[in-house]
């Protein structure tokens, strides 16, 4: 501890500390703009990647909305996929348990293991998958709600305007 004391209070330890800041402050005076325009333009493919996403989830409701047999594909697609994944997760518990009422070796062991974990994850991606035809679907059906009861409710307007005529 003292000589942490004695290379504190020295003379050459406070001129390296005075040189090594100065050398920062020049290093970042110099990346500052380099690193302003990466991120810059990191921000702006970000900004387009998603109004692509955006785009074309937009498109995807539109082409669901336009026809009662794509809604109807759309959700055995969906079912199909958390059928799938479900299976998927029951062959993970499989293979997790394997080990326990088999013998297995040493090398095997890891390796069944792996294998579960590895049907685990691909449950989680196509039980994902299966989640957003699912939002899709949904958006696509609120949406084509929306505008049956948006046009209702202009026919209700234009009978209420006639007075109830429209049948006469």
């Amino acid at each position: 501890m003292e000589s942490f004391l004695e290379q504190l209070s020295s003379l050459s330890w406070w001129l390296s500390v005075v040189v090594v800041g100065i050398v920062i402050n020049l290093v970042t005076a110099y990346a500052k703009p380099k690193l302003d325009s990466s991120l810059s333009s990191v921000s702006g493919w970000w900004r387009d990647r998603t109004e692509q996403q955006k785009a074309e989830r937009t498109a995807k409701v539109d082409f669901l909305r336009s026809s009662k047999d794509e809604q109807i594909h759309a959700a055995l697609d969906d079912l199909r996929d958390r059928i799938r994944a479900l299976h998927l997760l029951l062959v993970g518990v499989f293979f997790m348990l394997l080990p326990a009422f088999l013998e297995l070796g040493k090398a095997t062991k890891p390796f069944v293991l792996g294998l579960s974990a590895l049907t685990y994850f691909a449950s989680f991606v196509i039980f994902t998958r299966a989640a957003r035809t699912k939002a899709l679907l949904n958006s696509a059906r609120a949406q084509s709600r929306d505008q049956c009861s948006d046009g209702r409710a202009s026919s209700n307007n234009q009978l209420q305007r006639t007075g109830g005529d429209a049948g006469r």
